[in-house]
C-alpha cells in the first residue's frame, strides 16, 4: 500500500509536469506583458496549441499505443521522438508568429523554447536529464526577467519538486540539477541577447 508521501510525490510530479508548468508560464507571460495582453486569447491559442496541445496529444497517443510507458516519458530511450515532435511543433509556431508579425516578445519566447528543446534532446540522446526541472527553471527565469523579480522566489519550489522526482525514483540529484542549470542558463542568455 502506498504511503501519504508516495501520493504527495505523485501529485507534485503531476502539478510540476512540463505540460502544466509550460502552459501556466505562457498564460502568465502573455497576459502580463502589455504588448501581448490586448490580444491575449489570440496569441494563447497559437502558443498553447503548438507548444503544449500538439506535443501532449502525440505523447498521449503513443502511451495509448503502448509505445511510451507514461505521460512523463520516464524512459530516456523513449524521449527522442516526443522531443522531435515538440521541436517541429515549436518551429512551426515560430514560422506562424513571424508570418503574423507577432510581438517581438513572443518570437523570443519561441526561440528560447526551441533552443531549450534542441539542447534537451541532445542531452537525452546520451544521458537522462530532468525535463521537470528544466521546464520549471526556464519558466521561473523567464517570469523573473520578463514580468517581475518577485518570481525569483519560484526557485524555492525546486527542492520540493526534486524531492518528489527522487521519491518516485524518476531522477537522481545530478539529473535534476543538470536540468535546472542548463534551462536557467539558456533562458537567461537568450533573453539578455535579445535585450530583455
Amino acid at each position: 500500500m502506498k504511503s501519504f508521501s508516495d501520493h504527495l510525490a505523485k501529485l507534485i510530479s503531476g502539478i510540476s509536469s512540463p505540460f502544466v508548468v509550460g502552459t501556466a508560464a505562457i498564460v502568465l507571460l502573455i497576459v502580463c506583458r502589455p504588448e501581448t495582453s490586448a490580444r491575449a486569447w489570440y496569441w494563447l491559442i497559437w502558443y498553447v496549441g503548438l507548444t503544449t496541445v500538439l506535443p501532449l496529444a502525440y505523447v498521449l497517443f503513443q502511451v495509448a499505443r503502448g509505445k511510451i510507458t507514461d505521460v512523463h516519458v520516464n524512459l530516456r530511450e523513449q524521449r527522442i521522438l516526443p522531443f522531435v515532435v515538440a521541436i517541429c511543433s515549436v518551429t512551426l509556431l515560430l514560422a506562424v508568429l513571424l508570418y503574423l508579425q507577432a510581438p517581438r516578445i513572443l518570437v523570443v519566447m519561441t526561440i528560447n523554447t526551441l533552443i531549450d528543446g534542441v539542447i534537451l534532446l541532445t542531452c537525452s540522446r546520451y544521458f537522462k536529464i530532468s525535463i521537470h526541472a528544466a521546464a520549471l527553471a526556464s519558466t521561473i527565469t523567464a517570469l523573473d526577467m520578463l514580468v517581475s523579480p518577485i518570481y525569483f522566489l519560484g526557485y524555492l519550489t525546486l527542492p520540493i519538486v526534486m524531492w518528489a522526482r527522487l521519491k518516485r525514483g524518476r531522477h537522481t540529484v545530478n539529473q535534476f540539477l543538470l536540468g535546472t542549470g542548463i534551462a536557467a542558463l539558456v533562458t537567461a542568455v537568450v533573453y539578455r541577447l535579445f535585450g530583455f
